[in-house]
């Protein structure tokens, strides 16, 4: 058995693909009602305008009471006509605020707090996505899982502040990869997760390989004792996405690669199609 449940990424879809729909409702719901407040508010415009005019030819009609009356009617029918444009562009203004949040609440549910990666729910996104992409245009797509190795060892003797500051390290190193058709997410706990696109699988190990080196390179020190951490490395396993059944096969598939670089020693990418690991 792997280091988590692959099938995970595709049960957890199904409340993330629940959320997704609920923003484009909200949003559709916004612009609806944008829409409507502004033709709302063109239509009293013109409301008022009309009374305005009829009012200008009443008062120069000759003078008598059911004239005035007619008059300080359509003057007050005009006072609120005034007050409902008033809230209607106070509301339209409401709605652009709205419509702001809204999108600032799509992006923040797709991020990871910690780390300012992207999170499950957006990997299980991307993920969707990037197949049906490499499906359509025949072009290459692997998954990998990263692990750091003996986490919970750095939490016991330094503290979850200097393990949340580890983490922010690894994200950091890992996002560098992102930047050249690669999507990179924390995936939970001290566990990464990428997407490598158009790449061979040679090039794609080496990728996940070169971050793998720089990092065990490093020395870390906590700053909060100001004791010295060692080397910090991960393990990974890698799999060719399209090789295998389906999404999930792939998931386990790599799940699978990276138990054996667990298994054999740690601070390793082991490759799904081979089995052959670096160190």
């Amino acid at each position: 058995m792997g280091l988590h449940d692959p099938d995970s990424a595709f049960t957890g879809q199904a409340s993330a693909s629940g959320i997704e729909p609920l923003f484009d409702r909200l949003e559709e719901a916004i612009r609806r009602f944008s829409e409507t407040a502004s033709r709302a508010s063109d239509q009293t415009g013109a409301c008022q305008q009309q009374f305005r005019n009829q009012i200008d030819v009443a008062e120069g009609l000759a003078p008598d009471p059911s004239t005035r009356q007619i008059v300080d009617l359509a003057r007050a029918m005009l006072a609120t006509l005034g007050q409902i444009e008033r809230n209607m562009l106070r509301s339209q203004a409401e709605t652009d605020q709205l419509r702001v949040d809204l999108e600032q609440a799509r992006r923040e549910a797709n991020v990871d707090c910690l780390t300012g990666l992207p999170n499950r729910r957006a990997f299980e996104r991307e993920y969707t996505q990037a197949i049906e992409k490499a499906r359509s245009e025949g072009s290459a797509l692997h998954v990998a899982i990263c692990d750091i190795d003996r986490f919970k060892s750095v939490n016991d003797r330094f503290g979850h502040e200097t393990g949340d500051g580890l983490l922010r390290a690894v994200a950091a190193m890992l996002g560098e990869c992102a930047a050249d058709g690669c999507f990179v997410a924390r995936h939970g706990g001290e566990e990464f997760v990428l997407l490598l696109r158009g790449l061979a699988r040679g090039d794609s190990f080496a990728r996940l390989e070169t971050v793998r080196r720089a990092l065990a390179a490093r020395r870390f020190i906590s700053r909060q004792t100001k004791q010295s951490i060692g080397t910090i490395s991960f393990s990974a396993g890698i799999a060719d996405v399209l090789a295998e059944a389906g999404p999930r096969a792939a998931l386990a598939r790599a799940d699978a690669a990276l138990y054996r670089a667990k298994e054999s020693g740690r601070n390793r990418v082991v490759c799904a199609w081979d089995n052959a690991g670096a160190s």
